[in-house]
């Protein structure tokens, strides 16, 4: 072992090991809950990792050519798509997201159809008491964090839009999904490039159709579990711009380009040759390789390998992983 794990006073890293059974606990939570009636989109109403399954919902219905107008909401207000002919999906893992509830109470006020997820809070007390549909994530130790909820956020809507006819229902996939991420060792290379960026900044990249799902997800967990910055961006874009910032100073950046080897030939192409570039410069590149045989292996594949790598870079700068005090006396000062 290269990194002291003991400041992980939450065990935080075996959230990860027991992360593919959030993908089968949804499914025998989720039941047969469903809302009935016909939708021109979806709006998910969201903040941080409660809004994610927006990104992860969005990147899987484009693979898969599913036909669903969804939107998100990251802010108090409901999008200009937001109709009486929407399902307003209320998105919170405490219950009590102050941007959440705003959107809840546009909702409400313009009678439009409503289903909460949360842990309980608010979003839980107002569903039940207006009898509007409800998703209750199960119960998880107090310091449990919302980031780390990815599988059940995500699983329970896909499953909520499944059973109401709004998509395919394709649950197979998702119980394969749990299977192939529970064959798979990941710790020790994250625990090494973790020991390896040192003061390095890191910047992931990756190919157009993970930027907000992959790319983005890892980076904020670099801020939120290891708290260090990071950025994020996507091949082919990159070429025609950023890249040429790194004309200088290239040597203070750690690049993770995380690789799915079906990509479009000149897509690999142009990452290798960045590579080299990159590294003439005097930066440190290193490729990781997206397993899977589907998009959705790949996807989670990457993600949960991205929670190790962050964590274990939390724990190498001798940090908790799990608090995020900045965030919490934020909210007390506003």
């Amino acid at each position: 072992m290269l990194i002291d794990t003991t400041l992980d006073k939450s065990n935080y890293l075996g959230v990860f090991t027991a992360f593919p059974e959030q993908f089968t606990k949804t499914l025998e939570l989720i039941g047969d809950k469903k809302v009935e009636g016909k939708f021109e989109n979806v709006i998910i109403c969201g903040m941080g990792g409660s809004a994610m399954p927006y990104d992860l919902l969005a990147a899987y219905l484009s693979y898969k050519h599913i036909d669903l107008n969804l939107y998100v909401s990251r802010t108090y207000s409901l999008p200009k798509e937001a109709s009486e002919k929407s399902l307003i999906i209320i998105s919170s893992y405490s219950g009590n997201t102050e941007e959440s509830l705003s959107c809840m109470d546009e909702a409400e006020a313009k009678k439009y159809t409503i289903v909460g997820f949360s842990r309980g809070g608010q979003i839980e007390e107002r569903c039940e008491a207006k009898g509007y549909p409800y998703v209750k994530y199960p119960e998880e130790p107090a310091e449990f964090q919302p980031r780390a909820a990815i599988g059940y956020s995500f699983s329970s809507m896909l499953y909520f839009l499944m059973n109401s006819g709004l998509i395919p229902d394709n649950k197979a996939e998702i119980r394969e999904l749990a299977d192939f991420l529970s064959g798979f060792d990941l710790q020790s290379r994250a625990e090494e490039m973790a020991a390896e960026i040192g003061d390095l900044i890191p910047v992931i990249y990756t190919t157009d159709e993970y930027q907000n799902t992959v790319a983005r997800i890892v980076k904020i967990k670099f801020n939120e579990n290891a708290k260090y910055p990071a950025f994020f961006n996507s091949f082919p874009e990159l070429n025609h711009n950023e890249m040429v910032g790194y004309t200088q100073k290239a040597e203070q950046f750690y690049f993770i380009f995380f690789k799915d080897s079906t990509s479009h030939p000149r897509i690999l192409k142009r990452m290798e040759i960045t590579k080299d570039l990159l590294e003439e410069k005097g930066a440190q590149v290193v490729e990781v390789e997206m397993q899977g045989a589907t998009f959705l292996q790949k996807m989670f594949h990457t993600l949960l390998f991205g929670d190790y790598l962050t964590t274990y870079k939390a724990l190498a700068n001798d940090i908790d992983p799990t608090p995020v005090k900045m965030v919490e006396d934020f909210k007390k000062m506003l």
